[in-house]
């Protein structure tokens, strides 16, 4: 998998991370929004860290 495709993976889970989470808030508050948006941005890292993991030392497809 290249890395075009795992960055445009992360972003969309952290973009969709950040919705679904202001939206089960229910505030849009200057407040709320960093901080979801804070963790929406950790979430998508470690998400793209992880895909980056699993194409790097994941099963081989034969």
């Amino acid at each position: 998998m290249n890395y075009k495709r795992i960055v445009i993976q992360a972003a969309t889970a952290a973009l969709l991370f950040f919705g679904i989470k202001l939206i089960l808030e229910k505030s849009t508050s200057q407040e709320t929004l960093v901080r979801e948006g804070l963790t929406a941005l950790v979430f998508g890292l470690a998400y793209g860290v992880y895909l980056v993991v699993r194409s790097r030392w994941g099963r081989k497809k034969e």
